[in-house]
């Protein structure tokens, strides 16, 4: 079975997925201040978002997402090195940390 391709950047994992991956039960996330943000920094107020057009970020009630491409494009933070996406379909997945026995999603 051939792995899926990932990618990251800092806390956020993205995991290349069928582009036809079934989105029924997700709703379309609004951008924000025109991108699609994937995570928002709890310490620094940076964001790992794509700005340019072209993707669309969905999420379901139990918290899972998924992110579509269009073409290649670019996921940028202030502090880390910009990734070039390919097209596709991606599962966002916000990492976590165990903080004395108690998950929690790690601050960038």
């Amino acid at each position: 079975m051939k792995q899926a391709k990932q990618y990251r950047q800092g806390d956020v994992l993205l995991e290349q997925v069928s582009p036809d991956e079934n989105t029924d039960g997700f709703e379309l996330v609004p951008r924000e201040a025109g991108r699609v943000v994937l995570a928002h920094g709890e310490t620094s107020g940076h964001a790992h978002a794509i700005a340019e057009p072209g993707a669309r970020l969905f999420r379901n009630p139990a918290g899972a997402r998924l992110l579509r491409l269009v073409r290649p494009l670019s996921l940028r933070h202030e502090e880390h090195p910009e990734i070039r996406l390919p097209k596709g379909t991606f599962r966002v997945v916000q990492q976590e940390e165990d903080v004395r026995g108690e998950y929690r999603p790690v601050a960038d």
